[in-house]
C-alpha cells in the first residue's frame, strides 16, 4: 500500500508535464500481466488517462507506463529504472492495445469496490 501511494502521488507532476489539470489517478487499481511480469491498473477521473505500474517484488519495478491523449491519439509513456527484459516486453504488449481495449480497461478499473 506504501509503494501505491507513492506511485499516486509521484504521478501529479507527470500530468502536469503532459499539460493536463492534476489528478489523483486512483480509480482501481485491477491487475494484469504484462510482459510476463504483474502490474497494478488504474485509471483517472478524466476518464481517458491509464497508469500502469510494477508491482513492488516484480523484476520490472520500479516502472510505471501511462496512456494518454494527445490531439485525439493515445500514446504511451513509459519511466523507470526495472529490468529492461520485462520493461521492454510489457512495452510491446502495451504498444498493440487499441483504443477500445484500453477503454475496457478503464471500465474495468472503473468497476472496482472501495
Amino acid at each position: 500500500m506504501k509503494y501505491y501511494l507513492l506511485i499516486l502521488i509521484f504521478l501529479i507532476p507527470i500530468n502536469n508535464a503532459f499539460g493536463e489539470q492534476s489528478m489523483q489517478c486512483d480509480i482501481g487499481p485491477i491487475d494484469k500481466v504484462y510482459g510476463k511480469s504483474k502490474w497494478f491498473v488504474n485509471s483517472c477521473p478524466d476518464n481517458i488517462t491509464l497508469v500502469i505500474y510494477s508491482y513492488p517484488e516484480s523484476p520490472a519495478s520500479p516502472f510505471y507506463f501511462m496512456f494518454y491523449k494527445k490531439e485525439g491519439k493515445y500514446n504511451l509513456y513509459g519511466e523507470g529504472t526495472g529490468d529492461k527484459n520485462y520493461t521492454g516486453a510489457a512495452r510491446e504488449e502495451l504498444s498493440k492495445l487499441k483504443e477500445n481495449d484500453i477503454k475496457a480497461i478503464i471500465l474495468q478499473t472503473r468497476s472496482v469496490k472501495k
